[in-house]
């Protein structure tokens, strides 16, 4: 007890910080990056009244919801302190910021930790249908069905809002296509239900089919970081969505398929593929789940993959073979369908990459085609999402895949031994 008031007592002092008129909070709080060492809570704020250099008091319910995170994310347990926040009035976005003390920490990663099975959700394609087209009111039914499916997190893979009509060129429609969303019933309860992070395609990015040289990608790019609370995304050198995180055995590394395209010749780019192959080496993790916007296994002649950068494909599965990297999966959407691709490696373990699409959008009926390396019963057409569970201890550890319809019935279901997928002896 004597922690929860030493938690409000510190968000008291934050509201006291801003500078004070009334605002109020239409989207969150949500929770994205959480680690040992740091959580992030994420909300939208509004005001009628508000100008930038007035002070500005949060709202009351705020300051409940993030009481609320608290219990459902244990940060009791973990001891979080609240140290700082970011405010960015033109986008309307705060975002918080706990962080273990040192000796907190140092108490954290002294301790053993064991293995434990988990799940998460993934998927991608969350267009905003009118409800008296296409039956768009049920297609939301699907985040309903996702709240209720037990997992840690959720990955969004892109085309998480859809930009249309050159809404791209306006900052202040981009956002306003954010805070519809956030503000959708079903999308906004299934954002408060778990941790989340994200990484975007074209449609979240700018103009369908858009790539590198798209001139609103730094735009684009601010905004987006704004709407997540994700980890620090690129490097240095690269400005992009892309970034890696961990949990229990599994690594995580999330690609940013868009930025850096150039068509025919590159998906990711070289620092962007550097970046990964370095945290491939480095990577002691069991699994290792590896998420693009866009398809990497396949070469389908209709639409886009990385099948169209033949040189950058087939110099990143080289370093796979010649570095043995193991328990390897890709992980992607897009396509307006799901499937499971095996494909077999002479000398090598197979690669398997699940796509997973659409959450709310129509299925595009051109993807009719059976796809020679596709599992059999892998192919859904039809609104859906994924769930990934990670199951064992560490002598038998699996990756189940399961796909799951808008209303949440079980469509079909696929284990992966660990042991498959490494190199043997």
């Amino acid at each position: 007890m004597r922690k929860r008031f030493a938690l409000t007592y510190l968000f008291i002092g934050l509201v006291y910080t801003f500078q004070a008129q009334s605002i109020s909070l239409i989207a969150g709080p949500f929770v994205g990056d959480q680690t040992e060492q740091q959580a992030i809570a994420w909300m939208m704020l509004e005001s009628n009244d508000w100008k930038e250099n007035e002070k500005l008091i949060l709202p009351t319910q705020s300051l409940q919801f993030i009481e609320n995170y608290k219990t459902i994310y244990n940060y009791d347990s973990h001891e979080y302190q609240f140290t700082e926040f970011s405010y960015s009035p033109k986008l309307r976005v705060l975002k918080v910021f706990f962080r273990k003390n040192k000796k907190e920490l140092q108490d954290t990663l002294k301790s053993h930790q064991p293995l434990h099975d988990f799940s998460f959700l993934t998927g991608s394609c969350n267009f905003p249908y009118p409800f008296k087209i296409f039956k768009g009111k049920k297609r939301y039914q699907i985040f309903e069905s996702m709240r209720k499916t037990p997992a840690e997190f959720m990955l969004w893979m892109g085309d998480n809002v859809y930009y249309l009509n050159g809404q791209w060129n306006s900052e202040e429609e981009m956002v306003d296509v954010w805070k519809r969303s956030r503000t959708q019933k079903e999308t906004h309860q299934f954002l408060q239900s778990m941790r989340h992070y994200a990484i975007w395609d074209d449609h979240d990015y700018g103009p369908n089919g858009s790539g590198g040289d798209y001139l609103g990608k730094d735009k684009a790019f601010t905004i987006f970081e704004s709407m997540w609370a994700n980890p620090p995304m690129g490097t240095a050198k690269t400005k992009g969505t892309f970034f890696k995180f961990a949990y229990q055995d599994v690594d995580f590394f999330m690609l940013d398929s868009r930025s850096q395209m150039i068509e025919k010749q590159q998906m990711f780019g070289p620092d962007q593929i550097k970046w990964l192959k370095e945290n491939l080496l480095a990577s002691k993790a069991a699994f290792k789940f590896v998420i693009a916007g866009n398809q990497i296994m396949s070469s389908n002649k209709i639409g886009e993959d990385w099948g169209e950068c033949d040189a950058e494909k087939a110099d990143f599965f080289s370093f796979l073979k010649i570095n043995k990297i193991e328990g390897l999966i890709f992980i992607s959407g897009d396509r307006h369908y799901t499937e499971l691709i095996k494909k077999d490696r002479e000398e090598a373990y197979p690669i398997y990459e699940y796509t997973c699409s659409p959450m709310t959008s129509i299925v595009n009926p051109i993807y009719k085609i059976n796809m020679k390396n596709r599992v059999k019963g892998s192919h859904v057409r039809k609104q859906n999402y994924g769930r990934i569970s990670i199951e064992g201890n560490a002598t038998n550890r699996r990756c189940i895949i399961e796909t799951y319809s808008r209303e949440g019935f079980l469509l079909w279901k696929k284990e992966i031994l660990l042991e498959e997928i490494r190199y043997k002896d």
